[in-house]
Order: C-alpha cells, then structure tokens, then sequence
C-alpha cells in the first residue's frame, strides 16, 4: 500500500488523447443527430460547470480559512479528490467530441482543452500555497500533530518538498499547454487539408470525366467523318469502272485504269476477280468466267492468270496491230463533205501515234511509218 508520500498525483491523467497521425475525414450529422449532439454538449458541459464551480469556491477559500496544519491537509485532500473527478469528466467530454468528429466537435474539443490547461494551472497554483502553508506552519507550530522536534522539522521538509515540487509542475505545465495549444492548431488544419483534399479530388475527377467525354466524342467524331469520307470515297471509285468494249486498242488504258482503282480500293484477289467478271465486255467476260471457275480456292494465282490471258488476247502488239489495220481497211472513203468522218479519221491516226509510242509496240506499228503504210489513209 502505498504511503502519503507516494501517493498518485491526481494530474497524472491526460486529458487529451495521445496523436497518431491518422487523419480521418471530418464527419456531418443529420439534422435529427445536430439536435442530439447539441443536448449532450449542454449536460456535459453544465455537469463540467458545477465540478469546477466546486474547486473554484475551495480555492477562494483557502486565503481565507484559518492558517492552520488541519485545514492545510484537509484543503489539499479534497482539491486533488475534486480536480480527480473533473479532469475524469473532462476526459469523457473530449472522447464524445473525438467520436462525434464534426468541424463543430472538433472546435470545441480545442477549446475545453486550452480552458482545462488554465483550471489545472490555478490549482497547480493553490496546491502549491497549501503546500507552502502547511510548511510553513509545521515549523511554527509547537503543538503540530507531526509529533517531536525530528518529525516536525521532517515533515516540514516534505510539505516545503511537495510545495516546490507542485511549482515545478506548475512550470512544466505551461510549456505543456503551449505545446498541446500547438498540436490543437495542427490537428484542426490537417482536419481541414484533408476535407479541401476531398474536395480538390471530387473536382478533379469531375474534370477528368468532362474532358475524357469530350476527348471520345471528338474522337467518335473523327472516325465517324473519315469513315463516310471513305466510304463516299470507294463509291465514286466503282461508279467510276467502266466495262471493256473488247477492242485490243483500248486495252491498255481500260488495264491500268482498273487496276490502279483495285489499289485504291485495296480489293482482295477473290474482290478483284468478282470485278473482272463485271467489267468486261462478252468476248473478254468469257475468258474471265473460265478462269474464275477453275481458280476459286486460289485467287491470287486466277487473278495473274485472268491478266496473262487478257494480255495475250487483247493486249499483244499483233492483235493490236491487226485490229488497228482492220479499223483504217473499213473506214469509208472520204468526199470533201465528210467533215464528220474526217474527226474520226484523225482519232484513229491519234491512237495510232499513242500506241506506237509506247516501246512494247513501236517496232510492230513501224509500218505506219512507211509509205506502205500511209497510202491506205491518204488513197
């Protein structure tokens, strides 16, 4: 069991909780929860205001009872009992404050703790005067009840002990309220960085949403316009095709017109072969047909061989050679009033130079050149 002098010192309990750092987000009641919070503020703290009501009158009492050893001892027994039990309530007061965590709660959490740090001072204060008092007096007093002169002076010595040990306490208080004061501050604005931080995300994300919305709808846009360009594209290609008229002469022209819009188009061999056999007139559609038929499961190789023969029946410089002969022998004979055949005349002498320029038929059309070859047009 412990002695008077090891007793517990009743402002040993901390009345604020220990920090940990974790910043939890700040709560907001309903309207029904406010009502309730706001009464059990009012009782908690009319139950705080009639404790301390109590020591208030037992510390103003003290300057004016009687310097007696008895009323020394008695004063400080019941200060420290009642301070016991309002720093008690005070710890109860700011655990609901704690719990409740609203911007409200949390205010007046920081509040009760900087009025708690000045009411533990004032009676850090008073003990300290009792102390001293009771010290004082044990050494007057012949009759103390310490007993002999030893026990006097021993006990004298340990209220003057407790007397500036409470002082020292007193000092080391301060500076613990000015520091607990400081960590009140921070807490509150963490608490408040943490729900600007909320809300700074919220916005953010709200952003983020907005402009990829945007983003895809441009995009959407986009596609949507390049995919009707195309499409309006291809379009005016195949109504751009025109059939083979199956003259050897016009062979090479209708070729290379077809088969650059195969590329642009990017047609895959089967596509190609379906458009052969579309675009050719009855003579050619028949060499098509064939081949199509006997290259179904390889396209690539039907379409080389579909070429190869188109090449050799109408492309080749003795078909067309002959076929351009055949045109100028069956050409009617001219009166000085056939302007009209005369412009036809002059296109098939055209298509004559064209071909003859091309090097695959300039040795084969050479004959044109010759006076062999000019008297069937000039006669």
């Amino acid at each position: 069991m412990m002695s008077s002098d090891e007793e517990q010192d009743p402002f040993d309990v901390d009345p604020e909780f220990q920090f940990t750092g974790d910043r939890k987000r700040l709560r907001k009641l309903t309207p029904k929860a406010q009502e309730e919070f706001t009464q059990s503020v009012l009782h908690k703290l009319s139950t705080l205001g009639k404790c301390w009501a109590e020591i208030l009158q037992l510390t103003n009492s003290v300057s004016k009872s009687e310097k007696t050893e008895t009323n020394a001892h008695t004063s400080i027994s019941i200060l420290e009992q009642q301070f016991t039990v309002y720093t008690q309530l005070s710890n109860s007061f700011i655990d609901f404050l704690e719990r409740t965590r609203t911007e409200e709660s949390l205010g007046l959490k920081n509040e009760h703790l900087d009025e708690y740090q000045q009411q533990k001072q004032l009676v850090e204060l008073t003990l300290y005067k009792l102390n001293t008092m009771l010290a004082s007096v044990s050494e007057m007093s012949p009759n103390s009840s310490y007993g002999g002169t030893g026990s006097i002076q021993s006990k004298a010595a340990n209220a003057r002990a407790k007397a500036e040990a409470a002082k020292a306490r007193l000092s080391f208080m301060e500076k613990e309220a000015k520091l607990k004061q400081q960590k009140a501050v921070i807490e509150t604005k963490l608490d408040v960085i943490a729900a600007e931080k909320d809300a700074a995300v919220a916005v953010a994300e709200a952003d983020a949403l907005d402009a990829y919305g945007s983003s895809r709808r441009s995009r959407n846009t986009f596609f949507a316009s390049e995919i009707t360009k195309l499409l309006l594209k291809k379009d005016l290609l195949f109504a751009s095709l025109t059939t083979f008229n199956d003259s050897p002469e016009n062979y090479q022209s209708w070729k290379c017109s077809f088969k650059d819009k195969m590329k642009e188009l990017s047609v895959t061999p089967l596509e190609e072969m379906d458009l052969l056999t579309k675009w050719t007139g009855a003579t050619s559609k028949q060499q098509v047909i064939a081949l199509r038929s006997a290259y179904f499961n390889a396209p690539s190789k039907g379409v080389r061989e579909i070429w190869k023969r188109l090449d050799e029946r109408f492309g080749s410089p003795d078909v067309i050679e002959s076929s351009l002969k055949k045109r100028l022998t069956n050409f009617p004979k001219l009166s000085s009033k056939d302007t009209q055949k005369l412009y036809e005349l002059a296109d098939i002498l055209t298509e004559i130079e064209a071909v003859k320029s091309d090097t695959r038929y300039s040795s084969v059309l050479a004959y044109f050149d010759s006076s062999t070859g000019v008297s069937p047009v000039v006669i």
